[in-house]
C-alpha cells in the first residue's frame, strides 16, 4: 500500500511540473512578442511574406535506443565551385546523408560519394586535411575515427589508428595545428557508451572516459599527448573547439564537459594552461563562440539545464565544495584571458533545458542572434510537450525570443542545425536536424534590393579563426570574426556575409586577417556580390 501512495505522489508531482512547464513557455512567449524590436519590423518590409519557405529534403533519421540520440553534420564545398553541400551523420545500419541544393530541393547523393560506412556515427568536421585545396571529412563513429579524403566528389575512407578505452565513444572532433608544424592535430571529446552510462554523475570515474589530444606525426599517424601538453581531462564531453581567444595566432582550447566546470586551456605556444574557476559545476553540453558585444573578439556561450529541473535534483554525487548551477553561461572576452560573466545582464530568464546554440544573422544587421535547440528524445517532459525552439535577438541590452515571428518553429526532437546560404543569394538558410524524423529545410526568400558581399573561404587551418573587415568608400567599416564550429558539433560554412541594407556604395575595401597573421586585401566593385577564395 505504501508503494502505491508513493507512486501516486510521484504522478501528481509530475503533473504539477508539466503544468508549470507549459505555463512558463506561454508566459515567456507572450512577454517576448510584446517587445519585437523595430529592426525586425524593417526586415518584414524588405522581404516578401513569409520570410522563409520550407523545401523538400531527402534525409531522415530513425532513433536507435541502443545508442546515444545524437545527430550532427558539416557544411562542405566538395568541388570548390562556391556552392556548399552538407554531410549528416546517422545511426547504426543506416547510411549517412550527403545533400546538395538543386532547384528548390535538397537531394541526397551519398551513393555517389563512396561513403557507405553504416556504423553509428556522431561528430564530423570538414577541413582540407592534406593541404591540396580540396575539403576532406573527419567522422567520429562508434569505435573509431575515420578520415575521408576528397578526390573531387568521391571520398577515400581511412580508419585512423587511434585506440580508445573500453566503452569509450568518440563523439566530437576539433582540429588545429597546435604546434605550428603545418599538419592538423586533433582533440577528441569522448563519452562513455550508452550501454553503461549513468546520468548525472559528477564524481564517478567509472562513468567517464578520457578526452584525447592527438599530435599528428605527418603520415596520418598520431601520438596521444594530453598529459604531455597538460590538457588531460577524464569527463564525458559533448563538444570542444579550438579558437584564438587573445589574437596571438595560437589557437586555444575550449571544452564543454557534461558534468564538470567549463574548461579553457590557454595555448602557450606549445603547452596549454588551464584557467581556473570560470564556472560552477553544471551540465555544460554545448557552446557557441561569437562576438556577442561587437568588439572584434570571440565570446563564449555555454548551454545548461536552465530552470527546467529543480536545482536540488541536479546535485547528485557532488560534495559540499562543489557548487552546482543550472544557469546558462555567457562569458564576455575582456582580453588577456580575462572573462566576465554577463549572463544575467543580457538574459531576463533562463527557463529551458538548452542544447545547441548557433549564431545566425537572420535580421541582416551584421551582428549575431542565437538559434536555440531544446527538445530531446530521452527527456520525458519533451515527449509530452515539445518546445518550439528559440531565436534570441538583442533588443537594446537584452536578448528576447522571436522564433515564432519568423515562422521557424520546430516541435520535433530538434537537436542541431546547419546554417548557410544554399542558393548563393546572400541570405542564410537553415536545416533542422531532427533525431527521429525527417530533417526540415527552410529557404530564405530572396530580397534583391539589398547589397551584400559574400566571401567564400578555403576550408583549411588558417580560416578556422579569421577576422574580416569591410570598409566602404564613405569610411564606414564593419568587422566580423569567423568561427565555424558551433552548436552541437555542427561544422558550419566557411563563409562570411556582409549586409549593407540598401545603402549604395561604389568600392568596398576588404581586409582578411588569418589565424597565422597573414593578411589579404581586396578592392571590390559594388557590382560584385561573391568573392570565391576557394579556387
Amino acid at each position: 500500500m505504501k508503494n502505491i501512495y508513493i507512486s501516486w505522489i510521484i504522478i501528481i508531482l509530475l503533473i504539477i511540473w508539466f503544468i508549470s512547464f507549459s505555463w512558463k513557455e506561454n508566459e515567456i512567449n507572450n512577454i517576448s512578442h510584446q517587445k519585437v524590436p523595430e529592426s525586425v519590423t524593417a526586415i518584414y518590409q524588405q522581404a516578401s511574406d513569409p520570410l522563409f519557405t520550407e523545401i523538400d529534403i531527402d534525409s531522415s533519421h530513425e532513433y536507435d535506443k541502443n545508442h546515444f540520440a545524437f545527430i550532427w553534420g558539416s557544411v562542405i564545398d566538395i568541388n570548390n565551385d562556391g556552392k556548399d553541400e552538407f554531410f549528416i551523420t546517422s545511426w547504426v545500419n543506416h547510411s549517412d546523408s550527403f545533400i546538395k541544393y538543386n532547384n528548390w530541393k535538397l537531394v541526397n547523393f551519398i551513393t555517389e560519394t563512396w561513403i557507405n560506412n553504416t556504423q553509428a556515427s556522431y561528430g564530423s568536421i570538414s577541413i582540407d586535411f592534406n593541404w591540396n585545396w580540396f575539403t576532406d571529412l573527419l567522422v567520429a563513429r562508434e569505435k573509431w575515427l575515420y578520415l575521408y579524403t576528397n578526390t573531387w566528389w568521391t571520398f577515400i575512407e581511412e580508419k585512423l589508428d587511434i585506440q580508445f578505452e573500453n566503452n569509450s565513444i568518440p563523439v566530437d572532433i576539433s582540429v588545429s595545428d597546435i604546434d605550428k608544424d603545418w599538419d592538423l592535430d586533433i582533440y577528441v571529446s569522448t563519452f562513455i557508451s550508452a550501454k553503461v552510462f549513468k546520468s548525472a554523475s559528477f564524481n564517478n570515474s567509472k562513468n567517464t572516459t578520457n578526452n584525447l589530444l592527438l599530435r599528428n606525426d605527418w603520415d596520418n599517424t598520431f601520438t596521444e599527448v594530453s598529459k604531455l601538453l597538460w590538457t588531460d581531462l577524464k569527463q564525458n564531453t559533448f563538444t570542444s573547439t579550438f579558437i584564438d581567444l587573445n589574437n596571438d595566432g595560437w589557437e586555444d582550447l575550449v571544452v564543454s564537459p557534461n558534468t564538470d566546470t567549463v574548461k579553457i586551456y590557454k595555448n602557450n605556444e606549445w603547452k596549454f594552461e588551464l584557467l581556473e574557476k570560470l564556472s560552477d559545476y553544471g551540465f555544460w553540453m554545448w557552446l557557441a563562440t561569437s562576438d556577442i558585444d561587437n568588439d572584434w573578439d570571440l565570446d563564449l556561450f555555454f548551454s545548461n539545464t536552465g530552470q527546467s529541473i529543480p536545482l536540488k535534483l541536479l546535485k547528485w554525487d557532488t560534495n559540499q565544495s562543489q557548487k552546482v548551477t543550472s544557469d546558462y553561461l555567457i562569458l564576455e572576452n575582456l582580453g588577456d584571458f580575462k572573462f566576465k560573466n554577463i549572463t544575467s545582464d543580457v538574459l531576463s530568464n533562463q527557463p529551458w533545458f538548452w542544447w545547441g546554440i548557433i549564431p545566425v544573422d537572420f535580421d541582416l544587421d551584421n551582428s549575431n542572434s542565437y538559434l536555440i535547440h531544446q527538445n530531446y528524445i530521452k527527456w520525458a517532459v519533451h515527449k509530452i510537450n515539445k518546445l518550439s525552439g528559440e531565436l534570441l535577438i538583442k533588443n537594446w541590452d537584452k536578448f528576447i525570443d522571436i522564433l515564432s515571428d519568423y515562422n521557424l518553429e520546430n516541435r520535433n526532437y530538434w537537436f542541431s542545425s546547419l546554417i548557410w546560404d544554399m542558393n548563393n543569394d546572400g541570405l542564410e538558410d537553415i536545416i533542422y536536424l531532427n533525431i527521429d524524423d525527417w530533417a526540415k529545410a527552410f529557404l530564405r526568400n530572396t530580397d534583391n534590393n539589398n547589397q551584400y558581399l559574400k566571401i567564400l573561404l578555403a576550408d583549411n587551418n588558417n580560416s578556422l579563426w579569421l577576422k574580416a573587415q569591410l570598409t566602404l568608400d564613405n569610411g564606414t567599416s564593419v568587422t566580423k570574426v569567423l568561427s565555424t564550429k558551433q552548436g552541437i558539433m555542427t561544422d558550419q560554412s566557411n563563409s562570411i556575409i556582409f549586409w549593407l541594407n540598401k545603402q549604395k556604395f561604389n568600392i568596398w575595401r576588404l581586409k582578411l586577417q588569418y589565424l597565422n597573421w597573414d593578411t589579404e586585401s581586396f578592392d571590390i566593385n559594388n557590382s560584385e556580390k561573391i568573392l570565391n577564395l576557394r579556387k
